[in-house]
């Protein structure tokens, strides 16, 4: 049978840039590069597919229509906002229930994307009837007004929040953080839409450009909204800065600069030599790595275009915008911010400064991306997570590979590994040790699971207190209890215990009759397998699943040969006891597994 591809959904929206998207493509391509998953986008803003997200995925886009940043314009007489939307959520639905994701990702939100809000939410909520698990996709810094109190209520629909920074850097907010969003972020590290191995020979790509014995200056005003003023700034010192040093520009115009502005820089540059000027290249940081100097707005991409490629790099941030300035801020030890208001003399002599600086390298690797695409692979399929809390035991068994070691879990360290978890979209906690229920804080271990949306399944061998099992049973969804025979004597000296066999009955009693029937592992062993048939009745109103699983001598370090079958006794197992075993299970609807032999029972009746 052919494994289930796990299946992963993108939603972003846009009013023009291009850092929403670039990310959307650069994890979609090192998903691709991880696994085969199935992925789909929808794109609910204006298309893009100059960002070349459909050569990973196929792309949705959902009806658009804008005038400045408005949602909705031009609008038919009989067709409003409403109808449009209807037909939004159409589209949303028609995907969900055909494409049935494992995961879905919303960029941005619920960060911003306001107007969007009822249209998400709805659409999460339908998602995680599903049991999708849901992310948001998120920048390094948020500088806008935002409700704490509406962004705590809409964090409940996510399992976690991917912030695409450095953990030095944090998640820097105009906000105070509320704790529930603490506890849910992730930093995946920043996403580039390019490893610095995929950058090519600067020689090739400044070949075409015919720079030989000039310095080159690559600028760029992002997606091309706005920053045209900048552009004419820079091609106006051009004559300036050519009586000083031997240059050539080239002016990424962006996707979305309106056909008059875009005409208006190309009548500004005709004359001079040695200006290009484009509109977009998805590419644009191969020109950024050949460059001598780079020249942009502190976007997100433009940051890690310098920090990628280390070439000198001057940052003229978006003066409506304080998390450009920000981020500049942040990262100067590498980028030179500059101000609009500079005098054109000491914009031309910043220039010259800064085209002869060395490159940096940047000390953090840009691995964003991977780590992200490799969190939601993990996410479609994970349910459950094993934490061995200690492997201090109050019994001795003799086939045990944990009793002579003495591990232990830091305490502060369950919270973290219980929060990630969460984040991941893991379940169910599977807590064992050696034995979990000795620890003093065993019942507080428990309630922060359970308190933080997950199940608990507890593996233990049933030797404790009725008392001590009652505390815990509030914080207990499954159970597995060992137990190794029917006969209480051998039982009792399997385990290393005498009075064993009848405590652990004491436990299993207790929990079907606070209907937490428990799940019946047994150990098989040359001296206990003959009678392991007599197990299935003795557990039959107790138990709904029973699992046989043959010793494992690879784990047992010393007096190995008591536990080694021999052919005589593997032929009397197998085509003896097991028959027995199985005839008892049928009659009594008792879920069986038995390892070696068949592992696929477990979700069938009888």
């Amino acid at each position: 049978m052919l494994e289930r591809k796990g299946r992963i959904l993108f939603y972003y929206h846009h009013f023009g840039g291009l850092g929403h998207g670039t990310r959307i493509a650069a994890i979609c391509k090192a998903l691709k590069e991880i696994n085969q998953c199935e992925i789909v986008v929808i794109n609910s803003g204006k298309k893009q597919p100059e960002l070349g997200i459909q050569e990973y995925a196929p792309v949705i886009n959902l009806p658009f229509f804008e005038a400045g940043h408005g949602l909705f314009a031009g609008l038919k007489a009989d067709e409003g906002v409403d109808v449009r939307f209807k037909k939004r959520s159409n589209i949303l639905n028609k995907v969900r229930q055909q494409f049935k994701p494992d995961v879905a990702v919303f960029e941005h939100f619920p960060f911003g994307r306001n107007s969007l809000a009822q249209e998400i939410s709805s659409f999460i909520g339908l998602l995680r009837a599903d049991g999708c698990r849901i992310y948001s996709s998120v920048r390094d810094i948020i500088d806008q007004p935002i409700d704490v109190e509406e962004l705590s209520e809409h964090l409940k629909l996510f399992n976690g929040i991917l912030v695409h920074s450095d953990k030095q850097m944090g998640f820097v907010t105009s906000f105070k953080q509320p704790e529930e969003l603490k506890e849910k972020i992730f930093f995946t590290g920043r996403v580039a839409y390019r490893k610095k191995m995929d950058l090519v020979n600067k020689t090739e790509i400044r070949k075409p450009f015919d720079l030989a014995g000039r310095k080159w200056i690559v600028i760029s005003v992002g997606g091309g909204i706005d920053g045209e003023k900048i552009v004419g700034r820079l091609i106006g010192i051009k004559k300036s800065l050519d009586k000083r040093i031997s240059n050539s520009f080239l002016i990424a115009a962006g996707p979305n600069i309106s056909p008059v502005k875009y005409n208006e820089l190309k009548k500004k540059a005709e004359g001079q030599k040695g200006i290009v000027i484009t509109r977009f290249d998805a590419d644009y940081v191969q020109y950024v790595h050949a460059a001598d100097l780079s020249i942009s707005m502190g976007g997100y991409n433009s940051i890690n275009n310098a920090l990628l490629t280390g070439t000198s790099t001057i940052i003229f941030p978006r003066l409506s915008d304080g998390e450009q300035k920000k981020r500049a801020e942040y990262f100067s030890k590498y980028v030179e911010l500059m101000d609009e208001a500079i005098p054109d003399e000491e914009l031309v002599e910043k220039i010259l400064f800064c085209i002869g600086k060395p490159r940096f390298v940047y000390p953090v690797e840009m691995r964003g991306a991977e780590v992200t695409a490799r969190l939601l692979d993990a996410a479609c399929d994970i349910n459950s997570m094993k934490i061995r809390l200690d492997t201090e035991c109050n019994l001795t068994c003799e086939m045990c590979s944990w009793k002579k070691q003495t591990i232990a879990l830091p305490k502060d360290s369950l919270k973290k590994l219980i929060l990630r978890a969460r984040i991941i979209g893991v379940r169910v906690i599977a807590v064992t040790g050696g034995e979990p229920t000795m620890l003093p804080g065993i019942k507080d271990n428990l309630k922060f699971i359970k308190d933080n949306g997950l199940r608990v399944s507890l593996s233990t061998n049933g030797y404790l207190e009725p008392a001590r099992l009652k505390e815990l049973i509030p914080y207990i969804d499954v159970v597995d209890i060992s137990m190794d025979s029917a006969d209480e004597a051998l039982h009792d000296r399997i385990r290393g215990k005498v009075g064993a066999f009848n405590v652990t009955m004491g436990s299993i009693r207790l929990l079907a009759e606070a209907n937490l029937r428990p799940h019946i592992n047994v150990t098989i062993r040359p001296d206990n397998f003959r009678g392991l048939h007599r197990m299935v009745p003795l557990f039959a109103g107790y138990s709904d699943s029973m699992s046989f699983t043959l010793v494992d001598t690879n784990m047992i370090k010393k007096r190995t040969e008591r536990y080694i079958f021999s052919e005589e006794q593997l032929v009397s197992f197998y085509f003896d006891e097991i028959i027995l075993i199985l005839k008892g299970c049928i009659k009594n609807k008792i879920r069986i597994r038995i390892t070696p032999f068949f592992d696929d029972l477990a979700g069938k009746s009888f």
